[in-house]
């Protein structure tokens, strides 16, 4: 799985909350990958292992295969 600054991502925080579409801004040293959503306030970071290839029926971060 490749991730870089300017990946695509989409957040699905479950229940009735709508999907949020994100992007890679940067990845610190450490392996973090620090990610901008559009509904979200600042920005979120989240380490490789929890960024899931394609977009299933479960609350997680995906890459957005869709556009």
């Amino acid at each position: 799985m490749n991730i870089e600054i300017g990946t695509k991502l989409i957040g699905d925080w479950g229940g009735y909350s709508p999907l949020s579409l994100g992007v890679v801004t940067s990845i610190h040293d450490n392996g973090m990958i620090e990610v901008d959503f559009d509904d979200l306030d600042g920005y979120s970071l989240f380490r490789p292992n929890e960024i899931r290839p394609k977009l299933e029926d479960k609350i997680g971060v995906y890459i957005d295969n869709l556009s």
